[in-house]
């Protein structure tokens, strides 16, 4: 299933942010929030994000690609293998039943008027009380 090669698309990222750098006399990378001021349709976050080998929608990559003069081509991957899908996010074990941890039933309090409730019940909460009448 294709991919977008991550590594490879962040490695271009901080090549190009270092070129435009350079090309302004420093010896540092275009800041992100420089690069969003210049760009149009990109962010400093999603820059961060990208160069940090995160998962960026496809619009986002080829706002990025337009912006820095990146051809998106150059890191589709179209035999990356997914084992399973999960967004792009790592794939996690799914932990047994019998290790997982069960919490104990306690009774506990939840609002202040909890204390009160405790001599109504069987009254369906019923706050109206008879009065006594003397025959």
């Amino acid at each position: 299933m294709p991919d977008i090669d991550r590594a490879a698309f962040a490695a271009a990222i901080r090549d190009r942010l270092l070129a435009l750098g350079r090309a302004e006399g420093r010896d540092t990378p275009l800041p992100y929030q420089e690069a969003q001021a210049r760009f149009t349709g990109i962010s400093a976050g999603s820059l961060s994000r990208a160069a940090s080998q995160i998962t960026v929608s496809a619009a986002v990559t080829l706002a990025i690609c337009k912006a820095l003069s990146l051809d998106p081509f150059d890191y589709l991957d179209l035999e990356a293998e997914h084992p399973h899908s999960t967004f792009g996010l790592p794939h996690r074990e799914k932990k047994s039943q019998s290790n997982q941890g069960v919490s104990v039933p306690v009774k506990r309090e939840t609002s202040p008027w909890a204390s009160l409730s405790q001599g109504c019940e069987g009254s369906a909460g019923a706050h109206h009380h008879r009065k006594e009448t003397s025959s």
